[in-house]
C-alpha cells in the first residue's frame, strides 16, 4: 500500500516546476526580443532547377542538352515553368547584442520587382548566438510563367 504524498510535498514540487517554467519563458522571451536586433542577409541561391533542369550548369541556351531542352519546352508547352531553388539566407546577430537570439518560425515573402513573387513559412528553430552569423536555407519554388503572365521579354 503507498502511502499519500504529503500536501507541504506537493507545494513544494509545484513551485520549483513553476520556478522551472518561468525562468525558461524568460529566457524564450529574451531571445525573441534579441531577434529584432538581428540582421537578415541573402547569401546565395542554390540547386536552380527549371522543369527539374539544373539551370546552374548552363551558362547559355547552346549548352542545353536535347533531355534537358525537351523537359523545359514540355513544362512551356503546359503553360508551365516551374522553378525550384534553395535561397540562403545569413542571420547575423550583433556582437553587443550579447543574447543568443532564438528564431522559432520565420513568415517569408520573396520580392522581384517589387512585386510579390511567393511566400513561405520556415518551421525549424534556429538559435543565433551573439557575434555569429547562421545560414538559414529556404525552399522556394514559383511558376515563372504564373507570375510574368505573357511578358516573355520581363520572363527572359
Amino acid at each position: 500500500m503507498m502511502r499519500p504524498t504529503p500536501p507541504s510535498v506537493v507545494r513544494r514540487l509545484l513551485m520549483l516546476l513553476a520556478l522551472a517554467a518561468a525562468t525558461t519563458s524568460c529566457a524564450t522571451l529574451e531571445g525573441l526580443a534579441a531577434l529584432r536586433l538581428v540582421d537578415f542577409r541573402i547569401d546565395r541561391v542554390s540547386d536552380a532547377r527549371l522543369a527539374g533542369v539544373a539551370v546552374d550548369r548552363f551558362r547559355s541556351y547552346e549548352e542545353l542538352g536535347a533531355a534537358d531542352l525537351a523537359r523545359i519546352l514540355g513544362a512551356l508547352g503546359q503553360r508551365r515553368a516551374p522553378l525550384s531553388m534553395t535561397l540562403h539566407l545569413d542571420a547575423r546577430n550583433p556582437a553587443d547584442n550579447e543574447i543568443t537570439a532564438r528564431l522559432l518560425r520565420l513568415d517569408w515573402t520573396l520580392f522581384l520587382e517589387d512585386r510579390e513573387t511567393v511566400r513561405g513559412v520556415y518551421e525549424r528553430t534556429v538559435d543565433l548566438p551573439a557575434g555569429r552569423t547562421v545560414g538559414i536555407p529556404l525552399q522556394v519554388e514559383l511558376d515563372l510563367l504564373r507570375f510574368f503572365g505573357d511578358n516573355a521579354r520581363e520572363l527572359v
